[in-house]
C-alpha cells in the first residue's frame, strides 16, 4: 500500500482532479482508496433511520451492510480525532490510497491552485508539497514541478512515480514538530504489562516512547511481565521495524524490576491482557509515595490469529495500531501535570471513549 496526498485550499477543484484521476489510476489496474479530512461536522447517517437511532442510543460503532456498500460510523463522544496512521490502518486491499486534507504528514503532496481564487499557492507552507497543478500552470512559481489540470494522465504518472509506502514515519509529523529529549529524572514514567512480556506490552512500549519523543513529551514507557518469556515475538519486532519505530533496548522482562530499589517511580501501570489484569502485582514505587495508578487496556493475543505468517502479521500490525492511537489519547493529556487522581480520571476516560 502505497500514498500520495492532494492539497489546496478550499474551491480549488481538489475534489474535481480526483474525480478525473482515480478512473485513469483505476484503468490502470490500481485498486484506489481515499481518505478525506473534514473541519466540520459531518452526518452521513439520515435521521429516523435504524442506523441513525441506534447511534443516537449510544453505540460506539454502528456497520451498515448493503448489498452494494458497507459502512462503519464510528462516534468520537468528545475523544480525538484519530491519527492518520490508525486511519489508513483501517483501510483493506488497495495498491494506493489518496489522503485529502490532512496538513500534517511527510508523504508526498501535489497542490491544486487556481489563480482566478486570488489566493497564494500554500507551497513551502504544507510539508511534503512535491508539485502543483492549476489551469495555469505558468503563473506557478518555479521551483516545483508545475502541471496543467488538464493533463490527468501525467498527473496519474508523476503519482505513481512518487507515491511511498504507508509507514509511521510517512505519516509522522515532520521533524521540526517534534520537541528533542526526555529528563529521564523528571519524566513520568507508565508501565506496561503482560504475563510473557513479549507481544502486547512491547508493542505499546514500543509505541508510547515513539510517539512521546515524537511529541516532545516528558514521558517514559517501560514493559515488564510476571513469567517473561525472556525473548520478543518476532512479529512484533517486525511491525514496529516496518512502521519506523526504534526497537533498539526493547526485551522480555519481570515486573521485579520495578519494584526493586531503585526502580523508576511510576505514575502509572497498564495492563493489556487479562490475565495480567488477574494477577496480584508487587509493590511498585509511585512518584509521591503513593502507588501508581493502575488501568486495564486488553488487547486480544495476536499470537493467536489464524491464517499462517499472513495472518499473524495482520494482526500484529492491527495490534500495534491500536495501541498507537490508545497512548496518542494518552499524550494529548497534561499528564506531567496531573495529579494522581486526575490521572486516574484520564485514564478511565481514555477505557470509555
Amino acid at each position: 500500500m502505497k500514498l500520495f496526498g492532494i492539497a489546496g485550499l478550499s474551491g480549488m477543484g481538489k475534489t474535481t482532479l480526483l474525480e478525473r484521476l482515480v478512473p485513469e489510476l483505476t484503468r490502470r489496474g490500481l485498486v484506489v482508496s481515499l481518505i478525506k479530512h473534514s473541519h466540520k461536522a459531518i452526518e452521513i447517517d439520515r435521521p429516523g433511520k435504524d442506523s441513525y437511532r441506534l447511534r443516537e442510543a449510544g453505540c460506539t460503532e454502528v456497520l451498515l451492510v448493503g448489498q452494494e456498500r458497507w459502512a462503519l460510523m464510528h462516534e468520537l463522544r468528545g475523544a480525538d480525532e484519530p491519527p492518520l496512521e490508525y486511519l489508513i490502518g483501517r483501510l483493506q486491499g488497495c495498491d494506493l490510497v489518496l489522503i485529502e486534507g490532512f496538513k500534517q504528514g511527510r508523504y508526498p503532496k501535489l497542490e491544486v491552485w487556481r489563480a482566478a481564487l486570488g489566493r497564494p499557492p500554500l507551497g513551502a507552507e504544507w510539508p511534503g508539497i512535491v508539485a502543483a497543478a492549476s489551469d495555469e500552470p505558468d503563473r506557478l512559481p518555479g521551483g516545483l514541478p508545475a502541471f496543467d489540470l488538464a493533463d490527468v494522465a501525467a498527473i496519474a504518472d508523476f503519482v505513481l512515480a512518487r507515491a511511498i509506502p504507508a509507514t509511521a514515519a510517512a505519516m509522522a509529523p515532520p521533524p521540526a514538530a517534534a520537541a528533542a529529549t526526555t529528563d529521564d529524572a523528571a519524566a513520568l514514567h507508565v508501565l506496561i504489562l503482560c504475563t510473557h512480556n513479549s507481544a502486547r506490552s512491547v508493542l505499546a512500549e514500543g509505541m508510547l516512547n515513539h510517539w512521546a519523543r515524537r511529541l516532545g513529551r516528558n514521558v517514559v514507557a517501560h514493559s515488564a511481565g510476571s513469567a517473561p518469556r525472556g525473548r520478543l515475538n518476532p512479529y512484533a519486532l517486525e511491525v514496529l521495524a516496518a512502521a519506523g519505530i526504534d526497537t533498539a533496548g526493547l526485551r522480555s522482562k519481570s515486573w521485579d524490576e520495578f519494584g526493586a530499589a531503585g526502580a523508576p517511580p511510576l505514575a502509572a501501570v497498564i495492563t493489556v491482557c487479562d490475565s495480567a489484569a488477574a494477577e496480584v502485582c508487587p509493590v511498585f514505587h509511585g512518584r509521591t509515595g503513593e502507588a501508581p495508578v493502575k488501568v486495564h487496556w486488553g488487547y486480544p493475543d495476536p499470537s493467536d490469529a489464524e491464517g499462517g505468517d499472513e495472518g499473524k502479521r495482520r494482526a500484529f500490525e492491527l495490534t500495534r495500531q491500536a495501541l498507537g492511537y490508545r497512548m496518542l489519547q494518552l499524550l494529548a493529556r497534561p499528564l506531567e501535570s496531573m495529579d494522581r487522581p486526575a490521572l486516574q480520571a484520564a485514564l478511565a476516560d481514555i477505557v470509555r471513549t
